[in-house]
């Protein structure tokens, strides 16, 4: 599809590349972490393939409803999903993001919160 782009659209997504790129400097420059849910729902039974909507919005494809993940791609920032603890008994993803370039204080960030939550020692009560 990319071939069928005009220099305008490929003019004004340079430019839209280039204001997110300045949000998230500027969004990182007082902040260490973003965290943020790794789906946009809870775990549902599994002889559901995938939820069908989400809070009334219907759902068009499979990858829909854990869309919050590939998002943070587009602001080119290192990202890991890690466990997030329990609701109801069931567990949650966690994504914690860094700012641009931090992968490696990411990964100690990201090490410091397993050893004080234990989350992935822990299993589900089924």
């Amino acid at each position: 599809r990319g071939v069928e782009l005009t220099a305008e659209q490929l003019m004004s997504a340079a430019e839209a590349r280039g204001r997110l790129d300045a949000a998230v400097r500027e969004w990182f420059g007082t902040r260490d972490l973003l965290l943020t849910p790794t789906v946009q729902v809870m775990p549902f039974p599994t002889e559901k393939k995938w939820p069908r909507e989400i809070d009334g919005v219907a759902l068009e494809t499979y990858v829909e409803w854990m869309r919050s993940c590939p998002v943070i791609s587009a602001t080119r920032c290192p990202a890991v999903s890690v466990p997030g603890g329990f609701v109801d008994g069931l567990p949650v993803g966690l994504q914690l993001v860094g700012a641009p370039w931090s992968d490696d204080r990411l990964l100690r960030l990201t090490r410091v919160y397993e050893r004080a939550t234990r989350f992935a020692e822990q299993a589900p009560q089924l």
